[in-house]
């Protein structure tokens, strides 16, 4: 800490202030010298003296005060002087104490935190989109760190075991049941149907001198090859045609597997011997290794995911914790129980995790107060309340004149 971070407008203000002080005193003494070479002092004169003489003795008085609270005056060894510097280890402790004890108390910050409705500030400034739009930034930017030092064999087996747990659990008949009548209301079935035709169809043309080597192999050693070759490409002609004509919409077989699938999905429901099937079905993908080995691998899935997503600037991750934030922000601002909610919060957390440091932040507070400089924290304090101190010099000397022309007063009385 230096003096010279003080503003400027402030030296000079404590320089005027203490000229003013300065220059009340030295008219004082200057009436002083002036009122003791007159011959024949009348009344007044004699009133003027003691009054400037008493004026005198109190701006005097006044400036060692003042003085000695920062240095020694005339730079005189004076016992208890320059207090400030030669208490500053004892100013640092008391003033760390003090903060830690009427400021850090239970009482106080829970009775502050009522006042100040922080949940209501938090909503006007989350719902201001940049506000939010920083926020995210500023997590966003801590996650690959956070992310990176986790225990990977440890997340893995967590995730292995909450996943196999979960998928055993999970009723699985009705959960397939409500997809594929989902999938039959919605029509979105008829797609995968005719995907699956076009990819069946495409095998067959890839495969077809295959089928008729295989037709051709499998044909009577006295049918002639040509009627083998012939009769092969009729058959593949024949089931192209057949997968042509299905895609047609009504062909009676697309009508037969809706009306399948819509008994598969009434079974499915209410038919314990399906659900039976379903399960002992589950088990035994849960018992491969193959799936054994997707759960383990699942978090290294998610995290490649989360650190992509948190790495690309217009990522959709961000873009839902950015509306996230917001819309939680619009929510503090609109609705009283859930900003009481999240105030009541904030209190439990400053109580538990704040306050139980309140005497490491008097320590602070004291280790930084005996880590300055004694010179600059005199100045920083005399500058910081010096225009007052220049006041109680200047009363000094004016209360000091009232009171010796007083006394003179009372002394003329009673003489």
């Amino acid at each position: 800490m230096t003096a010279e971070t003080l503003p400027a407008h402030q030296q000079r203000d404590l320089a005027r202030h203490r000229a003013a002080a300065t220059g009340l005193l030295l008219l004082m003494v200057l009436l002083q010298v002036a009122l003791r070479l007159v011959d024949d002092p009348g009344f007044w004169t004699r009133l003027l003296i003691a009054a400037s003489e008493a004026g005198i003795v109190g701006g005097l008085a006044d400036w060692f005060a003042v003085t000695a609270l920062f240095r020694r005056p005339l730079g005189l060894p004076i016992p208890h002087t320059a207090l400030v510097p030669r208490n500053q280890e004892r100013i640092g402790r008391s003033l760390g104490s003090f903060i830690s004890g009427n400021f850090l108390s239970e009482q106080v910050v829970t009775r502050k935190l009522a006042e100040t409705d922080v949940a209501a500030h938090l909503g006007d400034w989350l719902a201001q989109p940049r506000n939010a739009a920083f926020l995210t930034d500023y997590a966003f930017a801590a996650v690959p760190y956070v992310v990176q030092s986790l225990d990977d064999a440890a997340l893995r087996r967590l995730l292995q075991e909450t996943l196999r747990g979960r998928v055993e659990q999970l009723d699985l008949a009705p959960v397939l049941s409500r997809m594929l009548a989902l999938l039959l209301q919605s029509g979105r079935h008829r797609p995968l149907f005719d995907s699956a035709l076009r990819q069946l169809r495409a095998a067959l043309e890839a495969h077809r001198e295959e089928l008729e080597l295989r037709v051709q192999e499998q044909s009577r050693w006295w049918v002639p090859k040509a009627i083998d070759r012939r009769m092969a490409r009729m058959l593949v002609d024949g089931v192209v045609q057949l997968l042509d004509d299905l895609a047609a919409p009504e062909h009676p077989v697309r009508l037969r597997f809706d009306a399948a699938a819509a008994e598969l999905i009434e079974r499915l429901e209410r038919s314990r011997g399906y659900r039976l099937r379903v399960e002992e079905l589950k088990r035994w993908l849960l018992g491969r290794v193959e799936a054994q080995a997707y759960l383990a691998d699942a978090w290294g899935e998610i995290k490649a995911l989360l650190l992509a997503e948190v790495a690309t600037p217009s990522s959709r991750l961000r873009r839902v914790v950015e509306d996230a934030l917001a819309g939680f922000g619009g929510r503090l601002r609109e609705e009283a129980t859930t900003r009481a909610e999240v105030n009541r919060r904030l209190e439990t957390l400053v109580i538990h995790l704040v306050l139980p440091w309140r005497d490491q932040i008097g320590h602070f507070i004291a280790e930084v107060v005996r880590g300055w400089d004694a010179r600059e924290l005199a100045e920083r304090l005399e500058r910081e309340v010096g225009r007052d101190l220049q006041y109680i010099r200047v009363n000094g000397t004016l209360v000091g004149s009232l009171v010796g022309a007083v006394l003179f007063l009372l002394v003329q009385a009673f003489a």
